[in-house]
């Protein structure tokens, strides 16, 4: 999953990272401008004694965490799809994992960084980036994507004959729509969030610098977009909010609301 990798910073703007995602190894020491791979390098650099121990080895290369005989210093991260939002559902082999942080693993598990096991949770490098850190370190290393767009999950291996879920990490995702490209003017925005997008272009189309300026037509699209906007936050709200339930016994008639007596609607009559 990544091409290549990288120590400092400057580095990355000569990767292939326009072809494919390339990995940032080891630590940066701001202090000395050095990069390293453990923490007592660090202690030795800045003149202290070291006091700092890791456990496990670094790696390069995320796939190298996962060589046989090879206990890793830290988790490798596994690369969510292009486009990823928001996660909605994630599986490991059928059962759900949860979301954690890195403070609640280290607060409870000393050994982190070292211990391996089938899949029970899983946090977030940063909270911008799009790698996924496991805990533990699963202990499979033959790793496979496969990216089902249209996938139904109620049918069975969620709506793929190809997508095996058994003993496989299952995610399901919001994605970022994508970015028009020269080859296509077709969206993944919804048609009727489309034309609200096309307002705000005429908007700013008119408001521009230029000779065309029109600062009243500016407003009126301005006007439109807004109106619509407001109107997907409230469809959006009104989607979410809270509903009422009603728990009933089975076999027991439903409760029939008692209805007071009133005038007829002819009553009082007029003459």
């Amino acid at each position: 999953m990544f091409y290549s990798t990288y120590l400092q910073d400057w580095e990355w703007t000569y990767t292939d990272h326009a072809d494919g995602e390339v990995w940032k190894s080891f630590q940066f020491h701001d202090a000395e401008e050095t990069v390293f791979s453990s923490t007592w390098e660090s202690q030795l650099l800045s003149g202290v004694d070291a006091s700092e121990t890791d456990s496990g080895h670094h790696f390069t290369h995320p796939w190298e965490a996962l060589a046989d005989g090879v206990t890793p210093g830290d988790i490798p991260p596994l690369h969510a799809a292009d486009g990823f939002h928001r996660m909605l559902f994630i599986a490991f082999d059928r059962g759900p994992i949860e979301a954690t942080t890195l403070k609640e693993i280290a607060s409870t598990d000393p050994s982190w960084r070292t211990r391996t096991g089938v899949i029970q949770s899983y946090y977030r490098d940063e909270t911008i980036s799009d790698y996924l850190m496991p805990y533990p370190i699963p202990t499979v290393s033959d790793w496979q994507d496969t990216a089902e767009g249209e996938a139904d999950p109620d049918e069975s291996q969620y709506g793929s004959t190809t997508l095996d879920v058994d003993n496989n990490l299952l995610m399901i995702f919001e994605k970022v729509p994508t970015e028009l490209s020269a080859t296509t003017d077709e969206s993944d925005f919804a048609k009727f969030v489309q034309k609200y997008i096309e307002y705000g272009v005429i908007e700013r189309a008119y408001g521009a610098n230029t000779d065309g300026r029109i600062t009243s037509l500016s407003e009126y699209w301005a006007y439109r977009k807004k109106i619509g906007f407001k109107a997907l936050e409230i469809f959006k709200n009104k989607r979410t909010q809270d509903r009422d339930y009603c728990l009933v016994t089975k076999g027991v008639p439903a409760k029939s609301t008692r209805r007071h007596p009133r005038l007829p609607d002819a009553y009082p009559a007029v003459w």
